[in-house]
This record gives structure tokens, C-alpha cells and sequence, in this order.
């Protein structure tokens, strides 16, 4: 069951590598995160009275962790890595084509 340790929920490929995924949270967001985190990788920075935080993760990238990052909505916004950044970008633009 280890294989599960380094992704969030049940999608596990094992090709996939690990990656840091560095995302900007909204302060108000921040204090459900360190309620309940959505990895143990999960590392919060965010400064007395800041409109938005850094959350950091070591993980692998998946779905479930796509739906996690979507289900903030505007409250979020992934920094880092490039690629994941795009695919994030390219869901939510096929999002807002069905409602254009």
C-alpha cells in the first residue's frame, strides 16, 4: 500500500513521478487546509493578516488532486509546475466554453 503514500485518493500509476506542486490560497481558505490536509507532504506559508498563502506539496500529480485544486475555484491558483499550471488552465478553459 505504499504506492498510495506519495498521490492523493486511489489513482495511482506508477510511472508517475513525484513533483513539489506549489499553489497561492486565498487566507481564508488556508485555515480549512490546516484543518484538514489534503496530503501529509502539505507545508503552509502565509503571513499575519496576507490576503492568500503558498501551499506546498511533494506528490504525484492526478486527478483526484486536479478535482481538489478545481473544487477551491477561484480561491486558488497553481504556481508551480508549469505544465500542471497549464493543464489546470486548459480544464478550466474547456470549462467556461460550455458556458460561453
Amino acid at each position: 500500500m505504499d504506492q498510495f503514500i506519495n498521490i492523493i485518493g486511489l489513482n495511482y500509476q506508477a510511472h508517475d513521478k513525484i513533483e513539489k506542486i506549489v499553489l497561492k490560497i486565498n487566507a481564508r481558505q488556508i485555515k480549512y487546509l490546516v484543518s484538514l490536509p489534503l496530503h501529509h507532504s502539505q507545508k503552509i506559508d502565509i503571513q499575519e493578516g496576507a490576503d492568500f498563502g503558498m501551499v506546498t506539496y511533494n506528490l504525484i500529480p492526478n486527478y483526484e488532486l486536479e478535482v481538489e485544486i478545481l473544487k477551491l475555484n477561484s480561491m486558488v491558483e497553481v504556481i508551480e509546475p508549469v505544465w500542471f499550471r497549464e493543464r489546470i488552465a486548459g480544464i478550466i478553459g474547456e470549462m467556461m466554453g460550455k458556458y460561453g
